[in-house]
């Protein structure tokens, strides 16, 4: 089975902002803000990376841009029981090397993804991957694990060659093969351009699930302390930063999925309430600290408001920039006070709250603000092992309700998502996740 490729060549540049834009008849150039961190789906999980990688790989499992689950990779797919998902994989598909896409490359895609700290939390409740055939799979899990259908869509999930990647060793992430409507060529890290305005580009947006958040981290002083962190009101960034493209959170859960919470509490900017929560945290003079941050112009315009608001109650902020891959990494190694990141989650509340919450997904398996609590722990792994989305849902709210009392995070906005692009590219449309899906993409 082959699959049509409308551009002969596919480019992503970094730039100030994200856009999309077309050069030439047979080059389709997607530009983004942020340069990929990698391109092995089990070292990082990073938008930046799974926006150019997606093209290349294929998961068993997608979403369309309707939210619903449909077959790639996967024929088809069966519950047998609450242990037991068999997976019928699709034949005649090939690797862009040549090599047959059979069982064994699912089984050890599948493997590394549960074995990888940085997916722990969406694959590391797995048990057993077995083939039945070359072409079915039988996944057995530790116990009753309701989101993983959904996580086989997830990027991590993403299928190798078995061959390919134990040839090539740590230098795989540098010469990626998959089974994706576009084949790699090759990358020139740090590679930019930049646009100016043209009459030629149209503009898609909507609201998207993802979230943008002020992240404190809760191992180190004084942001050990609640007080503290609730002391920190940011006020509405929407116009300033966002020019409205967004809308204010009361959750890390966003409005549209499945188990969200409209009652959990949502802050207001309050200083003299502020001030009286430092003080009884015991700082009544206010402390420094530092706010690390990727370079991004939307990252850096909300540092510079809340280095700003934050002086008015006494925070002396420190802004520190710092290139993507070493920012990762930085809070990998928990060594930042607050920072400023981005979670985009699928349509499933396990999604967007078991990684950045549960306790043992601390650093880069998710959970940077180091955020420790044995009711938010037991909740998580409740909801995940019930099947039944009613109880689940009643899980997940209790959890919102915890999380916005006692505050790892400040959850800035929910962001929309947007694209430009030239007007004679057909097939584009906004995915769910923030991702870049190209396979039906061409041009006019």
């Amino acid at each position: 089975m082959k699959k049509r490729l409308f551009c002969s060549s596919l480019t992503f540049m970094t730039l100030v902002s994200s856009i999309a834009l077309a050069e030439g008849k047979d080059t389709l150039i997607i530009a983004q803000a942020a340069e990929a961190k990698t391109m092995d789906p089990v070292a990082s999980n990073d938008v930046p990376s799974h926006r150019v990688f997606l093209n290349i790989y294929d998961t068993l499992i997608q979403r369309d841009k309707d939210r619903k689950l449909v077959p790639a990779l996967a024929d088809s797919w069966e519950q047998v029981d609450p242990l037991t998902l068999k997976v019928n994989l699709k034949k005649g598909i090939k690797f862009h090397n040549g090599n047959d896409f059979k069982a064994n490359d699912v089984i050890f895609s599948l493997t590394r993804a549960k074995e990888a700290p940085a997916l722990m939390s969406f694959f590391g409740d797995i048990d057993k991957i077995v083939a039945l055939d070359d072409y079915t799979i039988q996944i057995t899990t530790k116990q009753p694990f309701g989101p993983l259908v959904n996580y086989l869509a997830h990027k991590g999930a993403s299928i190798l060659d078995e061959e390919t990647v134990t040839a090539a060793g740590q230098d795989y992430a540098q010469h990626p093969v998959g089974t994706g409507p576009y084949e790699f060529v090759s990358w020139r890290s740090g590679d930019r351009i930049t646009l100016k305005g043209n009459s030629n580009l149209v503009l898609m947006e909507q609201p998207a699930i993802n979230i943008n958040y002020l992240g404190f981290n809760t191992k180190k002083a004084p942001f050990d302390k609640e007080e503290v962190r609730q002391a920190i009101d940011v006020p509405s960034i929407i116009q300033a930063v966002f020019l409205g493209s967004a809308t204010s959170s009361n959750s890390p859960v966003a409005p549209g999925v499945p188990g969200y919470n409209p009652n959990a509490k949502e802050y207001k900017q309050n200083i003299e309430k502020a001030k009286e929560l430092l003080a009884k945290a015991g700082f009544p003079n206010g402390f420094k600290a530092k706010i690390s941050l990727n370079d991004t112009g939307v990252r850096k315009n909300i540092a510079v408001i809340l280095q700003d608001q934050l002086k008015q109650i006494g925070i002396d902020l420190e802004v520190e920039i710092i290139e993507w891959g070493a920012y990762l990494d930085k809070l990998a190694r928990g060594e930042q006070d607050m920072f400023l990141l981005g979670w985009s989650s699928s349509p499933d509340c396990d999604s967007a709250l078991y990684a950045l919450f549960h306790s043992k997904h601390h650093g880069s398996g998710g959970n940077r603000t180091y955020y420790t609590n044995p009711r938010i722990d037991e909740l998580l792994d409740l909801a995940r092992a019930s099947t039944n989305q009613e109880e689940r849902n009643k899980y997940y709210g209790e959890i919102q309700d915890i999380i916005q009392e006692e505050l790892p995070m400040f959850v800035l906005v929910n962001p929309f998502d947007n694209a430009g692009m030239q007007n004679n590219i057909k097939g584009f449309y906004l995915d769910l996740e923030s991702e870049h899906r190209l396979l039906n993409v061409s041009k006019e």
